[in-house]
């Protein structure tokens, strides 16, 4: 047998002061989110219905980026939902006519939208 409480030494952790740390208070949402919007908007969307299902993913995105324009609605989040992407080309096209979002198109790529956020800035 072998005696190894000759190489056993106690562990001794340093001392350090502990300082609190302010952080963010992360909020985890359950399940999908898609409001919230103004009032305005949704009222303004009523007229043209066929573009209330994107302008919701729309607002989601808007708020998720830190309420900041231009967003993208990308295919993949289209797919999620079981949107077509020539559906939501023509329900983008309805809320640009009616004067809610302004779009900036590429040709291989997704569009930039901007989203009106103020009333008096909407065209209509």
């Amino acid at each position: 047998m072998v005696d190894v409480s000759e190489y056993i030494r106690p562990v001794i952790l340093p001392k350090r002061s502990l300082r609190l740390v302010r952080t963010r208070k992360k909020i985890k949402l359950d399940g999908k989110f898609l409001g919230p919007i103004p009032e305005w908007w949704a009222a303004r969307t009523r007229k043209h219905s066929a573009g209330l299902l994107i302008g919701l993913l729309l607002w989601r995105r808007y708020y998720f980026n830190g309420s900041k324009n231009p967003v993208k609605l990308t295919g993949v989040e289209l797919r999620g939902l079981g949107i077509n992407r020539q559906v939501a080309r023509r329900n983008l096209a309805v809320l640009e006519k009616a004067g809610l979002i302004s779009l900036q198109k590429f040709r291989y790529r997704s569009p930039l939208i901007t989203i009106i956020v103020k009333e008096e800035d909407c065209l209509e």
